[in-house]
């Protein structure tokens, strides 16, 4: 079909652009080629359907919820039409499940496939979903707080770390690095949750520091290893419907399931929603946090956003 030329043609200029940035790494054996470190984290996202020799990558924030749902209806854990209950628990088997051997196979001979979206968007949808949802807030406050704890107390936090201090109890638990000490709350969320600022400000120090990055706000060179494999397909969140069908199509399970829609209660992140929480920020940190996801920009082809000068 002429939707179908259109995405491919789009591909064409996706790979080649990617294979640029990427200024000509070999993608020859990759498994082999990668650091024990980056291996675990690449083995650990790419999703396996063996019945269609087919491999997915998941990016948390990029729809993985409902690729996860689709592979549990491709392996036939699940039936279809309608909207499957949201569950973050696939029947896909991660490729670190197999054998050496195996992995190098199905690395080469399978049709392999990641979405990607703008990675400021991505972030504001992190930290809106775990940070600001009632369901999970508690959850990821307590994961903010004992990385701030461990990074604090090891004097790694910032460079002026040493006259900075974590207040463990339960009135102040939000560091007094990015809180002053009459917080002021610009979220509309309780006095205890993470602010936005806070946040980008915790991110900027977790790659200052070279420290862990939770998946959903990890760069996506980290978790798929675009230079490295060399995807069939290069999916973009903002034409998710058509590209994710069309995936479907090429691996010949359209005809047993959809692309879901996106179910009532999930809560996206518009661009001026994007555009507003980023203005918020002073030069200065606009500019640091565009630099932590610098790759993921150049690699995809995203526009970065134009920091604000007039910003303090």
């Amino acid at each position: 079909t002429s939707k179908d030329f259109s995405i491919e043609q789009e591909q064409l200029r996706r790979r080649r652009a990617l294979r640029d940035a990427c200024r000509g790494e070999e993608i020859k054996r990759p498994y082999m080629r990668m650091k024990r470190a980056e291996r675990k984290v690449l083995l650990n996202h790419l999703l396996v359907d063996d019945k269609r020799n087919t491999i997915y990558c998941y990016v948390p924030k990029v729809g993985c919820a409902n690729w996860k749902k689709v592979f549990k209806v491709m392996r036939g854990h699940d039936a279809w039409p309608g909207c499957l209950p949201f569950s973050h628990v696939t029947a896909a088997v991660p490729l670190s499940s197999y054998s050496k051997k195996q992995k190098i196979y199905r690395l080469k001979h399978y049709y392999k496939f990641m979405f990607v979206r703008d990675p400021l968007a991505r972030l504001v949808s992190a930290y809106i979903d775990k940070f600001t949802s009632s369901h999970t807030a508690q959850m990821y406050y307590d994961y903010y707080k004992k990385h701030f704890t461990r990074l604090v107390s090891a004097h790694k936090f910032h460079p002026n770390a040493t006259d900075r201090s974590f207040n463990s109890s339960h009135d102040e638990h939000i560091v007094r690095n990015f809180r002053s000490p009459k917080p002021r709350n610009d979220t509309g969320a309780s006095s205890h949750h993470v602010t936005w600022k806070e946040f980008v400000e915790f991110v900027i120090s977790l790659k200052q520091n070279d420290a862990y990055f939770n998946e959903h706000w990890d760069n996506y060179d980290n978790l798929c290893q675009p230079c490295l494999i060399d995807y069939d397909f290069v999916g973009h969140y903002e034409q998710m419907t058509d590209e994710a069908n069309y995936v479907l199509r090429q691996v010949k399970a359209h005809d047993l399931v959809a692309y879901p829609q996106r179910q009532g209660f999930y809560h996206t992140s518009s661009r001026d929603r994007v555009t507003s929480l980023f203005r918020t920020l002073n030069a200065s940190t606009q500019q640091r946090i565009l630099d932590v996801y610098a790759t993921s920009y150049r690699l995809f082809g995203y526009q970065r956003p134009t920091v604000d000068k007039a910003t303090t």
